[in-house]
Formats: C-alpha cells, sequence, structure tokens
C-alpha cells in the first residue's frame, strides 16, 4: 500500500486538533524534523509511528509498509 499524501496527512491531524508543535514537543524533537516526515521528504519510524498512533490509524495504512 502506498503512503499517503502528506496532504491528506495534515488533515487528518487537523481534523483531531493535532499539531506538529505538539507532536514535537511529545517526542522532544524539532517541529523541523516533523515537519519532513509530514511532507514526505523524511522518514522516521519513531515519528510516523506516533501521529498514526495520535490519529488512531495503522501504520502501513498511513505511511505504507513498513521497511
Amino acid at each position: 500500500m502506498c503512503p499517503k499524501t502528506s496532504r491528506d496527512i495534515k488533515s487528518k491531524m487537523v481534523k483531531k486538533g493535532i499539531t506538529q508543535t505538539r507532536v514535537a514537543k511529545d517526542l522532544h524533537i524539532t517541529q523541523g524534523a516533523v515537519s519532513g516526515v509530514v511532507n514526505l521528504h523524511r522518514k522516521s519510524k519513531r515519528i510516523q509511528k506516533y501521529i498514526a498512533d495520535l490519529l488512531g490509524e495503522a501504520y502501513d495504512k498511513l505511511w505504507g509498509k513498513a521497511a
């Protein structure tokens, strides 16, 4: 399964009231790191899994098959 587009992911985050800043603070990382993952420019299983968990979605459904 292919990952959703960054627009799909951002839309789901907005609907759930989840911000990139919140994710960054929760994980003690920069907002830029979260942005890179959400915009599909970078991969981080830790960030991707955390976002999937917050959204209540399966990792594979949101990001595609795990490497």
